[in-house]
């Protein structure tokens, strides 16, 4: 999350397990009131209530305050750059498919056609 840490720990998948049912997740002292309601929201221990759920679906997440200052249009639209472009080394699905045949890999398949488009078509 926000801090780089999970908010539930266990011992075992069971004590995590349990952590995650039953605990209210921790909140620093430095968290903004939006920050902690939007990770209480989606970490609602009752899925009727969780946010997103609705049948407003992602959209409630979106107009969540937290969420105030982004503009998810031109996010999609690809109007805003990346704030990690220049960490990022761009290369052409070529030069990827070369490297694999290189290293003995079976090469990336690009799909024609999107299979799955219907059910992310809010993400």
């Amino acid at each position: 999350m926000n801090t780089g840490n999970p908010p539930f720990k266990g011992q075992s998948d069971l004590v995590l397990f349990e952590a995650i049912c039953r605990k209210k997740p921790p909140m620093r002292t430095g968290f903004t009131l939006n920050f902690k309601k939007i990770i209480l929201d989606l970490l609602e221990k009752d899925p009727t209530k969780r946010l997103g759920s609705s049948s407003k679906g992602s959209a409630a997440v979106k107009e969540h305050p937290w969420f105030i200052k982004i503009n998810f249009h031109a996010i999609y639209t690809q109007q805003i750059p990346s704030p990690f472009y220049q960490y990022v080394i761009t290369r052409s699905i070529d030069d990827c498919r070369q490297e694999s045949i290189v290293r003995n890999e079976e090469p990336l398949v690009v799909a024609e056609q999107d299979y799955y488009e219907e059910y992310f078509k809010d993400f």
